[in-house]
């Protein structure tokens, strides 16, 4: 195996690790960035993978306090000097160097009266240094496209928004049962064989989503065109049908997320209606009994249920699988970049 697909089975006993980091000496570090941000708005700020796992992070918050999800490369040049007086700055940097990332937390906390949260894999980074409370990822080392680094990163900021939401980190935990069904999904090596078959004609690939799964879908999208170099696109389901219906067919695969929850009887029927128009379709569901029958265009796949609150974990992992088995079909070492790197330190 790869570093990259080494990476993606160790993700279950790196998430028990944060897990207990966060049960045990780092509920004070909830607790301090609670007290830190008290009742005033609070904003995500993040690129990349990090960006995804801030949206449903701040999807946690809706309803309790003014929230934003802020891109850093846009936010550094277009709008940082609007953002609302006393807003909360949660900036988040696997690395803790990514450049916009930075040099947002450094121009803030040269202002003075800044009140920052850093959420990082490397609590001595630059970027920690300008914050007032320090949450550690703890993903420990990873080869190149995240995976640990995604898993963990939503991990905490769940755990993050929860607090900031109900004062308390008591509750800001999953249970025992998440870190297992993402290793029963990590270990299943060959989930994604049969999907990456289907998609070996297309010439790009949308996956969809709807509510907390829109993480899982735009972190697949990512991480997609960073290891397979194939165009790769995240749409909402109802966005998906207010014009982008017109790409469905033979030229576009389609990876469809459908959890249990409001909006999963939707996501199937709209699976089986691309489906119907040519798109080879892979829906990733996790109720057997909901899915539909196999058929030419349409492979449907069960995961291990969690809370649909947990989905932006689970639901990344079978397409981390499938930018393994596209990178390998089309000639790439899966997770090596060819353009790109790590840490990204320019703009």
């Amino acid at each position: 195996m790869t570093p990259f697909e080494l990476d993606i089975a160790a993700q279950g006993a790196t998430l028990r690790g944060t897990i207990a980091h966060y049960a045990g000496s780092g509920a004070a570090d909830l607790r301090a960035a609670r007290v830190l941000a008290g009742d005033a708005p609070v904003a995500f700020i993040a690129m990349g993978s990090s960006l995804s796992a801030a949206s449903a992070a701040a999807a946690l918050l809706t309803g309790t306090r003014p929230v934003a999800v802020l891109e850093a490369g846009e936010l550094l040049h277009y709008g940082l000097d609007a953002l609302a007086p006393g807003t909360v700055a949660i900036v988040v940097s696997q690395s803790g160097r990514s450049v916009e990332t930075l040099a947002i937390a450094e121009r803030l906390r040269g202002r003075g009266g800044a009140r920052i949260v850093a959420v990082t894999n490397d609590p001595a980074s630059p970027m920690a240094a300008c914050a007032d409370v320090v949450l550690p990822i703890l993903a420990g080392e990873e080869a190149t496209v995240a995976t640990k680094t995604y898993l963990t990163t939503a991990l905490v900021l769940g755990a993050l928004a929860r607090t900031l939401a109900s004062g308390s980190p008591a509750d800001a935990l999953p249970g025992p049962g998440l870190a297992g069904a993402i290793d029963a999904i990590a270990a299943d090596v060959a989930i994604a064989d049969e999907a990456a078959a289907g998609f070996a004609s297309v010439g790009s690939l949308a996956v969809i989503a709807r509510g907390p799964a829109l993480a899982a879908a735009d972190y697949g999208a990512l991480i997609l065109k960073e290891t397979v170099a194939l165009a790769a696109q995240p749409f909402g389901g109802g966005s998906f049908r207010h014009g982008p219906m017109e790409i469905a067919g033979p030229a576009v695969g389609v990876v469809m997320l459908a959890p249990t929850g409001r909006t999963h009887g939707l996501s199937i029927g709209m699976a089986q209606e691309i489906a119907a128009l040519g798109s080879p379709v892979w829906l990733i569901g996790d109720d057997a009994t909901a899915l539909p029958a196999t058929t030419d265009r349409l492979r449907a796949t069960t995961l291990p249920a969690v809370d649909e609150a947990e989905t932006p974990l689970t639901m990344s992992v079978p397409i981390q699988r499938l930018a393994a088995a596209m990178a390998r079909a089309r000639g790439r070492v899966p997770g090596v970049l060819l353009r790109s790197q790590k840490v990204t330190d320019r703009e």
